[in-house]
């Protein structure tokens, strides 16, 4: 048998790992890689779909490829780093075109204690300028400090530190100010490391080339970076992230090796944060979350799921041109003591509370309106692609915290999950209000994920299962709520509500007598759709059955628009309009009945509840009620209402006249 991992492969080999226990036999050794199965196949493949290639309408008259008229952002957040000072001179002095970078830097630190960042670049600049032109005297470094202008310093005390997420979360607030000052492009590049690293010569050329390589205006190019132990080796293993855990959050684990790639490599949506190399309209639009302070473990599968919702994809780079120092950055135990002291915003179960509600992890909020409102806000998902899909791409099972769905290995060929794009176009970004963080491009348009999501209890049954932890007989995966009949539901309704509010000329509209009762039906077919759990894949049986039905359902309601009922009084109207509304809000309040059951009974094999010192047996919401007490103690309230009624009229206006009396003395 051929070991492929010592075989060299046309386009390269991807290290699966070893797990045969969970990925069987198949997905583990090497497997080659296949530039084409992102697409679906080659050229003339049925159903062949590929990522959206960068094209003259996506860069807003700037050139397709390469950095001419661009901009190169790099985002460091440094605490306590005495390598901050040499990364900023890493990163100028071997860059092709240093003019073009903008470097903002969180620094963190303690005046007069620790190093300065900007201060030591500079003395390092002025050893250089001395190395070439003798010892010359410059009494202030700071003055003739070669691109310093580019370098923008925000400084906090170090006692003020909440961790590495909340500090890029400020990083990101300085880029929003930047872009809305006209600083920053969405064309420009964007770059996000830690603040110990070097560089290969050239590193920033290098980079953009390896973005264009991806073909994709939605690539985000991110990994764990290799140590600086490998500058200038010609070796081109590059770590793979494709794997998570479960902590007190997802964890990014199990990091995998990709070898001798000939492109950057479509990864199942698992992003790192040592290294993310996009366009600048990706980190404007999913900018990192400042409300997540103490965070180390769990944030970066968070803003990963944020970036795919949002429509971008990650990518392997197949090269590395930026590392890491790990040896010097690991051994220096003051660059972790961050959650140290008091006085800090936030909590680390309040974040990971937040984390958790975002994707479905259990362990969130399970109120689904607050969930929605979350997943709906500034630092909340996109609408462009699903959690559900994200979900199925990347194989792991959130919602029940298994680290994977189907015992399918996706760190080899993953196929490229299609999205519509925005109709704004990739360079719009999304509005929110500035203090509540709420969307402001509302109403969602039918592109949208979540078009006609309404935001009441009725429209939110898709979220009824967050937070809930269950076995079954499909490996514990939940069959996912089809979106499509959720929408129809809701379109149904307002048509609908519609039919019944149409006045033309004066004349009451009532529809067709039977439409509500087939809109119940409609309804209650379609949640017993969404309970079938039968089949593992998430596949909803009688789903054409009902599409059926809602078309014909749809074809009445149009007909009975125009043929209005002209000979009914106002009297029938406003009867038949009140028995209209009653059994819409029977349905609401039966929905709502059956739901509150299910989370009832969703935790506990059976229908009892353990107390402290006795068993109480639960019985559904219909079923209590004065009618369901038994005939002896019906009587014993009756009498005991009636003695409380008689003492209350016999006293009647004593309590009064005592108070006034006590008053007065």
């Amino acid at each position: 048998m051929v070991d492929k991992s010592k075989k060299k492969a046309k386009y390269g080999t991807i290290f699966l790992g070893k797990d045969e226990k969970t990925y069987g036999k198949e997905g583990t050794g090497h497997v080659d890689y296949d530039p084409e199965f992102e697409c679906g196949g080659p050229e003339g493949t049925p159903g062949r779909q590929c990522a959206f290639e960068t094209k003259e309408h996506h860069t807003a008259g700037l050139s397709v490829a390469g950095s001419e008229d661009r901009q190169l952002h790099i985002s460091i957040a440094s605490f306590r780093d005495p390598l901050c000072p040499k990364t900023l001179y890493n990163l100028f002095t071997k860059a092709k075109h240093p003019e073009k970078l903008r470097v903002r830097v969180l620094e963190q630190s303690v005046l007069g204690v620790d190093v300065d960042c900007l201060k030591t670049y500079c003395d390092l600049i002025l050893e250089d300028k001395r190395k070439e032109e003798g010892d010359i005297f410059i009494e202030d470094s700071m003055k003739d400090c070669e691109h310093a202008d580019q370098i923008i310093i925000h400084h906090l005390d170090a006692a003020e530190a909440a961790g590495p997420t909340w500090a890029r979360g400020m990083l990101s607030a300085d880029m929003e100010v930047d872009y809305r000052n006209g600083i920053v492009n969405t064309q420009d590049h964007c770059m996000s490391i830690d603040s110990h690293m070097d560089v290969e010569p050239e590193w920033d050329q290098k980079m953009v080339s390896m973005w264009d390589d991806a073909k994709n205006e939605y690539a985000v190019l991110s990994t764990y970076v290799v140590d600086v132990a490998h500058l200038g080796k010609t070796d081109i293993d590059v770590p793979h992230l494709c794997m998570v855990t479960f902590t007190s959050n997802v964890r990014t684990h199990a990091t995998k090796c990709a070898n001798n790639l000939s492109k950057p490599k479509l990864t199942n949506a698992i992003w790192g944060a040592g290294l993310s190399f996009s366009k600048c309209h990706a980190e404007l639009k999913v900018m990192v979350d400042p409300h997540t302070p103490q965070v180390f473990d769990g944030e970066e599968f968070n803003r990963a799921a944020r970036f795919f919702t949002y429509g971008y994809d990650i990518y392997t780079p197949n090269a590395y041109y930026v590392l890491h120092d790990y040896h010097k950055s690991q051994s220096n135990p003051i660059q972790s003591s961050w959650d140290r002291g008091g006085g800090k915003p936030g909590s680390l179960s309040e974040s990971n509370f937040r984390l958790k509600t975002m994707i479905d992890v259990p362990g969130g909020s399970t109120d689904p309106v607050e969930v929605l409102k979350l997943k709906q806000s500034k630092y909340g998902l996109g609408d462009r692609r699903s959690l559900d899909q994200l979900i199925q791409f990347s194989g792991i099972d959130l919602r029940h915290k298994r680290p994977s769905i189907d015992g399918k290995n996706r760190c080899g060929n993953i196929q490229w999950e299609p999205f519509l794009e925005h109709p704004n176009g990739v360079n719009y970004i999304p509005k929110f209000n500035d203090t509540t963080e709420d969307p402001l491009d509302i109403p969602y348009k039918k592109d949208s994920v979540w078009y006609d999501f309404k935001k009441d209890a009725e429209a939110l049954t898709n979220q009824d299962q967050i937070g809930k932890e269950k076995d079954d007989v499909s490996d514990g995966v939940d069959v996912p709520r089809d979106n499509n009949l959720q929408k129809e539901h809701a379109k149904l309704l307002k048509e609908i509500e519609a039919a019944e509010r149409n006045e033309s000329d004066g004349e009451g509209f009532i529809p067709e007598r039977n439409m509500q009762k087939k809109h119940a039906e409609l309804l209650k077919e379609i949640e017993s759709a969404e309970r079938n759990e039968s089949d593992a894949a998430g596949f909803i049986p009688e789903r054409m059955n009902l599409q059926k039905k809602h078309a014909e359902l749809s074809e009445k309601l149009e007909a009975s628009k125009k043929d209005k009922t002209d000979a009914l009084s106002p009297n029938d109207i406003n009867l038949l309009d009140n028995n209209i509304i009653r059994k819409q809000t029977e349905v609401v309040k039966q929905n709502l009945r059956r739901r509150v059951k299910d989370k009832l009974f969703s935790s506990i094999d059976s229908k009892i509840v353990r107390g402290f010192l006795v068993n109480h047996s639960i019985i559904s919401p219909d079923q209590h009620g004065f009618q369901q007490l038994p005939g002896p103690v019906q009587i014993s309230v009756v009498v005991l209402i009636i003695g409380f009624v008689i003492s209350v009229v016999a006293t009647a206006g004593k309590g009064r006249a005592y108070i006034r009396k006590t008053r007065t003395a």
